[in-house]
């Protein structure tokens, strides 16, 4: 799951989600799939992620969560996958309390969900997902 995720492969991740593979197994990290997502900027993984309810705040060997992921990224697809890991509750883990989490986050908020949304539609209809 973690390495299907890693290579933004949606089609994967489902079928091993049908296949009844927990969501909630890590890496020798604890780095879950939605922590590799975020952190590769697979925003069609991280929203499928999303919708069958995978947790937005699990917690890596650091005490990093996906947003915190996300936001380090530095490109424009991680902030996407921040706002919509933010949108579904996700909270800052490392970064909380500091400059540069409290700087990202103001970055983040730039975005709108309507725009992520537009993109999410963008890539499906190139093929890029289920």
């Amino acid at each position: 799951m973690c390495t299907a995720a890693e290579k933004g492969d949606v089609r994967t991740v489902r079928l091993l989600y049908e296949c009844g593979v927990d969501l909630e197994v890590g890496d020798y990290d604890d780095r879950y799939p939605m922590h590799i997502a975020a952190a590769e900027a697979r925003v069609l993984v991280v929203s499928f992620l999303l919708s069958i309810s995978a947790d937005p705040n699990c917690v890596d060997r650091w005490g990093a969560t996906p947003l915190d992921d996300a936001l380090r990224g530095g490109t424009p697809y991680h902030m996407y996958c921040a706002k919509l890991i933010a949108g579904w509750g996700g909270e800052l883990g490392v970064l909380k309390g500091t400059e540069e989490g409290e700087n990202l986050l103001r970055e983040m908020d730039k975005l709108s969900l309507k725009e992520v949304r537009s993109l999410i539609k963008r890539l499906i209809a190139a093929g890029d997902c289920l």
